[in-house]
């Protein structure tokens, strides 16, 4: 016969607090086989996930611009653009000789001194290397360099000198074709943003019926 019940948690002492182990312990049950200790990352809040595209949508790859009629292939209201074209799961952007751009709906910054982290996961369109892709926000600009079609995500921070609110620009230049898969638009500090992606570590355990040792995590 198995015995369930909720141990009284002892308070954690200070002392045996590191950046990444603590001692746990409780008041013991009676004819208790073992203990399980639920452990959860505290919530961060220096930052803010304000979008998240997935252009799940996008179903085929063809030729015809879509710009005036995001809102049919995009997740979130409000995104405009030109010489932008389907692809499978993605948007590509610019053709042979015009320059292509989507600009994400108008986002809040605000309580976060105008920091601005993206994430993206984009490659190049077909056979192309080498492509430039800019993110921009209301002044601050980055541009980052796609290799090839391979799709990878890249982060660019963006500081936009305290701004409240904006919309983040994706440029691809004519000839110059980048296809966009995934985007998610952050406000807040860019290490907490790559912490908060960063895959947690297994946890290693020792101890007994009234104490247990927890590093790794």
């Amino acid at each position: 016969m198995t015995t369930k019940g909720n141990p009284v948690l002892n308070a954690v002492v200070d002392e045996t607090v590191t950046p990444n182990s603590f001692t746990a312990s409780w008041q013991a049950l009676d004819d208790v086989q073992s203990y399980t200790l639920h452990v959860r990352r505290k919530g961060l809040e220096n930052y803010s996930l304000l979008l998240h595209e997935t252009f799940d949508k996008c179903t085929t790859a063809n030729t015809t611009n879509i710009g005036s009629k995001l809102s049919s292939f995009i997740d979130n209201e409000g995104w405009s653009g030109n010489f932008v074209y389907q692809n499978v799961s993605g948007v590509s952007l610019a053709s042979s000789g015009n320059l292509g751009y989507i600009k994400s709906p108008e986002l809040d910054f605000s309580g976060y001194n105008g920091k601005v982290v993206v994430k993206i996961v984009a490659g190049t369109n077909g056979t192309a290397t080498d492509c430039s892709l800019t993110i921009s926000a209301d002044g601050a600009t980055q541009s980052i360099i796609l290799p090839n079609s391979t799709q990878k995500e890249y982060t660019v921070v963006l500081n936009t000198n305290g701004s409240t609110s904006g919309n983040v620009t994706f440029t691809a230049l004519p000839g110059k074709k980048v296809v966009i898969y995934d985007i998610k638009i952050y406000a807040g500090d860019a290490d907490d943003v790559m912490e908060s992606a960063a895959p947690r570590k297994a946890a290693a355990v020792t101890g007994d019926a009234d104490e247990m040792y927890i590093t790794g995590i």
